[in-house]
Order: structure tokens, then sequence, then C-alpha cells
């Protein structure tokens, strides 16, 4: 999937807008994937590869797969509305043994609507979203061990989530009421997806 409008210079990487992998802070980004996922090394975008998710605006997944990946009867969280519902898909279904592949022959074109230079003119309230849907991710699919090893970098991240969110964009800190609010429902799914896990380690 290529981005609309291009990044300067040209878009040099159409995996970095295809595939989604996170980082040790547990904020969803283009490279290596970690916290479960295997890095790719070595293959370039032109070659198919495995990613730890793919982008929900060119996402395709097989039928057979869609039981398994569904948590209450979703397949996207629809608690998340917009933003993060593919990370967090590509997550559980890192954690339930399938793998996503990016395709290169298959290609879009997405017009991103969310870009760095110009995030302010995303509507407020999808900003939200996005801000307690990491939250929300995070309880619903991160290891413990995972997350005790991470820590340090995700308290780093969040100092810097909190700092940007006190000085350039308040609105921000709605969403963690909004994340406390809907984390019993994220715990919830945590669990369905544990039983998930213990009853395919059973067979």
């Amino acid at each position: 999937m290529r981005r609309w409008p291009w990044p300067a210079g040209g878009c040099s990487d159409p995996a970095a807008s295809a595939s989604i992998a996170p980082a040790s802070s547990c904020r969803v980004i283009a490279g290596p994937a970690t916290a479960g996922a295997k890095p790719s090394t070595g293959v370039s975008s032109a070659s198919p590869k495995y990613v730890f998710a793919a982008s929900g605006a060119a996402m395709w997944i097989r039928r057979a797969a869609l039981p398994d990946l569904a948590l209450d009867g979703e397949v996207f969280d629809e608690e998340f509305f917009v933003y993060h519902e593919d990370t967090d898909l590509g997550w559980r279904a890192n954690r339930l043994g399938w793998k996503v592949l990016y395709a290169p022959a298959a290609t879009a074109v997405h017009v991103r609507g969310w870009r760095r230079e110009e995030r302010f003119r995303v509507p407020v309230a999808a900003r939200i979203h996005s801000f307690k849907n990491h939250y929300l991710q995070i309880a619903k699919n991160e290891r413990l061990r995972d997350f005790a090893l991470n820590l340090p970098w995700l308290l780093a991240w969040e100092a810097l989530r909190l700092a940007h969110a006190l000085v350039r964009d308040r609105a921000l800190l709605r969403g963690y009421p909004a994340a406390c609010r809907r984390l019993p429902s994220a715990f919830r799914k945590r669990r369905r997806l544990a039983a998930k896990l213990r009853s395919r380690a059973a067979k």
C-alpha cells in the first residue's frame, strides 16, 4: 500500500505504509517487529515477507481465520471505533499462531488522513480514540513477561505522551479516563484470548 500524498522524496519503502510493528514501548510503528513477532531482516519490500500486522486500509483475511480471531463475536474490536483496531487484530493473530504476509504484488492507494505535520486537522474525537486504544491493545495482548521486560521503554514513552498531551494537545487527556472505563472489557477479552491459547496448547 502506498501512501498518498507521497512523503518528501517519494515512498522509498512501500512496506512501511503497508505493515505495522510495535516497538519496545508498545508504540506501533513501521519497522522490525518485536514483542513476540520475528523481525524480518535482509528482505526488501519488493519481496513477500511476514510482518507483525497489516494496515486495516488494505487487509485480506482468510475466512477460515475469522472464527479463531474473533473475541466476543468481533474480529475488529468495536470499542476501539477508530485507530489501532488493525494493530490489535495483528497482535492477537500473532498470539494465536497466524502469520501476516506482506504481498507487494497487491497494491492499493491510501488517502491517509493522519500525518504528523497535520495531526491537528484530525478531529478531536478521533485523536482521543487513538490515544485510548493504545492502552486497550496493550491490556488485551501484551504478555506479562514482555510487559515487565519492556517497562523502562514503556514508561519513557508514556512520559513523552503525557508531556505532549499537557503541552500541545490537552484534549488527549480525555483519553485516559476513556481507556479506564473500557479496561474491564479489555481484560475480559484478554481472558477470552488466554482461554483460546490454553485450549490450543491442550490439543
